[in-house]
């Protein structure tokens, strides 16, 4: 599944009590500014949708700051269990993410401190479905 600046790749796992979703996200560079090459904060976020989109259960996981890449398949395993029974309906996955990109010059030069500006790179999307 592809996103503006991400592309899912993920596999349902059965587990007992919930929806398992194993996979793996890989930052889409052609997106991204040149002088991008690390990945300052990640958080993922998984969704169980039902035929309506509404949001039965959700995940999400949070990353270290990685290189780009180390960030090429960035793996993930999420478990959505929705806090009413299993629905017995169609059901379907989508994703959302929020990153923030810069450059390794960028953070050695603010040295634990405030990154410049110009050299942070911000993308978010909220929850794209796919069935």
């Amino acid at each position: 599944m592809d996103m503006r600046h991400w592309r899912f790749v993920f596999a349902s796992v059965p587990t007992r009590e919930s929806y398992g979703i194993k996979g793996t996200a890989s930052p889409r560079v052609e997106t991204l500014p040149t002088w991008v090459d690390r990945v300052q904060e990640l958080t993922l976020t998984a969704y169980l949708r039902d035929v309506d989109g509404n949001v039965l259960a959700q995940d999400e996981k949070t990353y270290l700051p990685m290189s780009l890449a180390e960030a090429q398949a960035v793996s993930f395993d999420f478990f959505l269990a929705p806090k009413a029974k299993r629905p017995d309906t169609s059901l379907s996955v989508s994703f959302g993410y929020r990153a923030v990109f810069t450059s390794t010059a960028a953070v050695r030069a603010a040295s634990g401190g405030n990154l410049p500006s110009q050299f942070v790179f911000f993308a978010g999307e909220a929850a794209l479905m796919r069935e």
